[in-house]
């Protein structure tokens, strides 16, 4: 493949001398005599064009490594003198294209007169450049034209030919032994396209590209989303952070670090993406959903219900986005808005269980507690191990009065995930419901141990310990509630209820002790 030529000595020289830095006096300057009968001085010779292009070349070579944008500017003005070094038009564009200039690049492949020795791999890099754009129709005559140039830029040109017709075994069979990055991309490109091609294999083929120094911000970008899909999401974040720095208006790379940062956890960096993403290009559904997501995670419930209605707008029945747009609005308190969301999603699919779960919360807020048990039911019969939906149900059904039912739904939740400090709060609840307050007792002080800061547990345990005549424990559990959460909604009840219990504790040390006793 094309080598851009480093600078010539020759041109070096050249390039010196027209850098001033030893020039003569001049023979006329002022103060200086002139003899008449003095041999003319010698003229210092014209700059020679083409060393000096040539001296461009070689500094945008060395650049091009670290800075693709600079030495692509750097070969734009040694072009402009030197118009038939196509070898320099065929890095240039493809230093364009790895920027995310595929119009650039196509401009300056056009460029290659069909006569030209470098025609072949323009033709070749114009057709590339239509494959990975998704237009498999408008690669396929440059693909074609450059299959009868012979050598590797034939061979490549029948691989991209495959890949364009989904023929992924011709594809592999054609580029299963040639060197370069054209090859190791068209590789990983085939096994990222074919529905059943191997994702691993397609990382190292795009980093085995990568490694030979192309500077392609797509290229970076793709290999973040298949390193995103096998779970890699720090080395997906990575990637397209880098791809980032070379494309900095590339709503895909935005969008698809957004999402790697929203399964990290890393809410905010990833509403900031997603942001950008969609400044970019605002009609993204997905952005659009996924900053749904965050902001509902931040907070920002109205921001929510915003875009969860501007991705409706772009898809009406898209289950996902009214699955986004419910939860938002079920948190919000528009519980019946959250509803109709969950039933349209659910006439959607009925099998969503995820919207089976959200309709179920809903209900149970609205006191529909058999209603809430239908929904849930069904949703831990499409997935019976569901914490969240046993959950939920034995929720609905403590508060039917079912106590034996609700600590039946928790004990399998904690099955399934032991020590979870929700659950063993929930089935402390249920134990009260059916009178046991040493089982009541036992499941909040867990709740307690698996989530100290965790206020709720803390004013559950003290109230039971009240009951129980522990006065001295539950006035401690109360104190711990109100410290960590003074402004609580329920925060004025713990306080009378604190008030009564040292009160009690005070009339009890005030009693005088029974005879017989010490």
């Amino acid at each position: 493949m094309p080598v851009t030529p480093r600078i010539s000595s020759l041109a070096f020289v050249a390039l010196l001398a027209g850098c001033g830095g030893g020039a003569e006096p001049d023979p006329g300057a002022p103060g200086e005599p002139r003899d008449p009968d003095a041999a003319p001085a010698e003229t210092a010779p014209a700059p020679d064009p083409a060393a000096a292009a040539d001296a461009l070349a070689a500094r945008a070579h060395r650049l091009a490594p670290v800075d693709a944008r600079g030495a692509a500017a750097l070969l734009g003005e040694a072009l402009a003198s030197s118009p038939d070094r196509h070898v320099w038009r065929l890095e240039r564009g493809r230093l364009l294209w790895g920027l995310g200039d595929g119009a650039g690049a196509r401009a300056e492949w056009a460029r290659v007169p069909p006569d030209a020795p470098e025609s072949g791999e323009a033709r070749l890099f114009l057709g590339l450049e239509a494959l990975f754009r998704l237009d498999a129709k408008g690669a396929a005559p440059h693909l074609e034209a450059a299959r009868g140039g012979g050598g590797p830029t034939e061979i490549l040109s029948r691989g991209a030919l495959a890949v364009a017709k989904s023929d992924w075994k011709g594809a592999r069979e054609a580029l299963r032994v040639i060197p370069g990055w054209e090859a190791a991309l068209l590789r990983g490109w085939a096994e990222t396209s074919d529905p059943s091609g191997d994702r691993a294999a397609a990382v190292r083929e795009l980093t085995v590209a990568l490694s030979e120094g192309i500077a392609f911000g797509w290229v970076l970008a793709t290999r973040g989303d298949l390193r995103r899909g096998l779970g890699d999401l720090a080395g997906a974040i990575a990637d397209y952070g880098e791809a980032l720095k070379l494309s900095p208006k590339d709503a895909d790379a935005w969008l698809g670090r957004g999402l790697a940062r929203l399964q990290t956890g890393d809410t905010a960096g990833a509403r900031e993406d997603l942001t950008v993403a969609l400044r970019l290009r605002p009609a993204d559904f997905e952005a659009l959903v996924a900053r749904a997501a965050a902001r509902r995670e931040l907070g920002d419930l109205r921001g929510a219900v915003e875009d969860g209605t501007a991705a409706l707008k772009l898809r009406p029945e898209n289950p996902g986005a009214l699955l986004e747009r419910g939860a938002a609005r079920a948190d919000l308190g528009d519980l019946r808005g959250a509803a109709d969301d969950y039933t349209t999603a659910l006439r959607l699919r009925p099998e969503l269980v995820e919207a089976l779960i959200g309709r179920g919360r809903v209900r149970v807020l609205e006191k529909e507690y058999r209603r809430a048990t239908l929904d849930l039911g069904e949703a831990l019969r499409l997935r019976p191990g569901s914490v969240e939906a046993l959950n939920l149900r034995g929720q609905a059904r403590r508060l039917m009065g079912d106590g034996n039912g609700a600590i039946e739904d928790h004990s399998e939740a904690l099955r399934l995930k032991p020590d979870d400090p929700t659950t063993h709060h929930e089935r402390g609840q249920a134990c009260l419901v059916i009178g046991d307050l040493r089982g009541a007792t036992e499941d909040f002080q867990a709740a307690v141990r698996a989530k100290p800061k965790w206020p709720d547990p803390h004013a559950s345990l003290g109230l039971v310990r009240k009951a129980r005549g522990d006065l001295h424990a539950a006035s401690e559990s109360l104190k711990e509630f109100l410290r960590l959460a003074p402004s609580h909604p329920r925060a004025d009840e713990i306080r009378k209820r604190l008030a009564e219990v040292e009160h009690h504790s005070e009339a009890g040390s005030e009693r005088p002790e029974p005879k017989g006793k010490k």
